[in-house]
């Protein structure tokens, strides 16, 4: 954006000014590809067959994964709940945006640790898979992950990383359809409000 400010009192061109202002660039700044070898794609026969719409989890650790609030030199991460890394298809024109859930995520200072599950559209079973990871995006002021379309076709997923104290509805359930569960404690079973 480029604004030109002139001096009213003045005839010469030489009080003219010219403001150059900067505006956020609000594009994903980074990308890393993400390889899923297809001799880990085995479908419930044991044989070898495409998967669709499966749910996998990336874990991944490195300090570019810290926030650039807390780690101004090597964190990638602008939003202190990683909602700026989103997930893409190996499509044309850097790819579709598939779902995916934040399992856990800690930008800080000595850390950089991400997992998410992300729901792959087709996990190939002769070739290789390619999705890719982009982040590091300064706009991005709400979250962009969805857990529901993640687990669409799924009665519950419960994660189980909750305390386990016995609050009621503490373990949530992942797809929306709202199966949350009750822990009682070390070695009880959990109880969900409805039955699945």
């Amino acid at each position: 954006l480029e604004l030109e400010v002139y001096n009213d009192d003045a005839v010469t061109d030489t009080d003219n000014r010219t403001i150059t202002i900067s505006a956020p660039s609000c594009k994903f700044e980074y990308r890393r590809q993400i390889t899923i070898d297809h001799n880990q794609v085995v479908g419930e026969s044991g044989d070898s067959v495409d998967l669709t719409n499966f749910p996998i989890l990336v874990h991944l650790t490195s300090s570019w994964l810290r926030t650039t609030t807390a780690d101004p030199t090597n964190g990638r991460i602008e939003h202190d709940q990683g909602w700026d890394i989103v997930f893409r298809d190996d499509g044309e024109d850097g790819g579709d945006q598939i779902f995916h859930e934040i399992h856990f995520y800690d930008g800080g200072a000595g850390a950089g640790e991400y997992w998410a599950w992300v729901k792959v559209p087709t996990l190939k079973a002769t070739a290789n898979t390619i999705i890719y990871m982009d982040y590091g995006n300064s706009c991005i002021d709400s979250d962009t992950q969805n857990a529901a379309q993640v687990w669409s076709g799924y009665q519950a997923v419960l994660h189980l990383q909750e305390s386990g104290n016995g609050s009621d509805d503490e373990y949530t359930d992942s797809t929306g359809n709202g199966y949350d569960g009750t822990g009682g404690g070390v070695g009880d079973r959990v109880q969900v409000g409805r039955d699945v």
